[in-house]
């Protein structure tokens, strides 16, 4: 009986004789044997009460279940301690062959320990497989994150490079901007300054100024142009005669008459030209 009081079966075969490699265990031996007959029980029933006692002894310690999860161990000690009392009888144990624990029939304890112990083996079993299952599946999640990660990497490199080649092309038209600009300030400067030079050589007087930079531009070339395209539009009739001095339409008197009729034409065009172009200059 366990500690529980609860019984079992325990098979066993021990195989048990003298021990022939020490005189003392042999003397012992001799002692146990020779007061009875050689056909007398006495031994078997000594090694078997030995057996038997120290096996519900050390069965009435232990609880039933430290019994069946503890069955090498508990046979073991079963070995030691019995080998221990036979030692003063000069005896050995040869061969001891335990076999497994066996409930009493009316107690299947062993039964359902057997069982209770697969249940748990099984529980275990899908808990490993379950964890087995996660396992995948978090590495599965580690991979897709690691190959997301890198192609955000990716993206972010690219990106970061599209914008270094933005930033420097924006960087290139803005100095090349500046450039145009500080060149139009340059010119700016020239021009003001070549304005300035020019206004101080007609000592300051703005009309001639203006008519030196007309006639220098070509302005009135122009105008003259432009006018001359308007009276050819128009196609006048123009009549060299003079009677006053007799010249006729052919003379050169005539013809010098025609061309002063023409040249006294022109001052009322310059002061059509200088009151359409008037303007005001005033440089530092």
């Amino acid at each position: 009986m366990s500690a529980e009081k609860l019984p079992f079966v325990l098979p066993a075969v021990f195989t048990i004789g003298p021990r022939v490699d020490d005189d003392e265990s042999m003397l012992k031996f001799a002692k146990l044997i020779s007061p009875h007959d050689k056909n007398s029980n006495h031994l078997h029933e000594l090694v078997q009460g030995v057996i038997e006692g120290e096996t519900r002894v050390l069965a009435a310690s232990m609880t039933m279940e430290a019994i069946f999860k503890g069955t090498k161990e508990f046979k073991q000690e079963i070995f030691d301690k019995v080998q221990l009392e036979l030692n003063q009888f000069g005896l050995h144990i040869y061969n001891a062959n335990v076999k497994q624990l066996v409930d009493v029939p009316g107690h299947e304890y062993f039964s359902y320990l057997g069982q209770k112990t697969q249940m748990e083996a099984a529980n275990q079993a899908r808990v490993q497989e379950a964890n087995w299952e996660l396992y995948k599946k978090q590495k599965e999640a580690e991979a897709v994150l690691f190959q997301q990660q890198k192609e955000a990497e990716a993206k972010k490199a690219i990106a970061d490079a599209t914008f270094y080649a933005q930033q420097q092309a924006a960087d290139g038209t803005l100095y090349a901007k500046q450039k145009e600009a500080d060149g139009i300030t340059a010119l700016a400067q020239a021009q003001g300054f070549y304005l300035k030079c020019l206004l101080n050589e007609v000592n300051g007087n703005y009309a001639a100024l203006r008519d030196y930079m007309m006639i220098n531009g070509g302005a009135f070339e122009e105008i003259a142009k432009i006018n001359a395209e308007a009276v050819r539009g128009l196609q006048p009739k123009i009549s060299d005669r003079s009677g006053a001095n007799g010249g006729g339409e052919g003379s050169d008197a005539g013809k010098m008459n025609g061309v002063a009729g023409v040249c006294s034409m022109l001052p009322p065009l310059f002061q059509t030209v200088h009151e359409q172009t008037v303007m005001k200059v005033k440089l530092d």
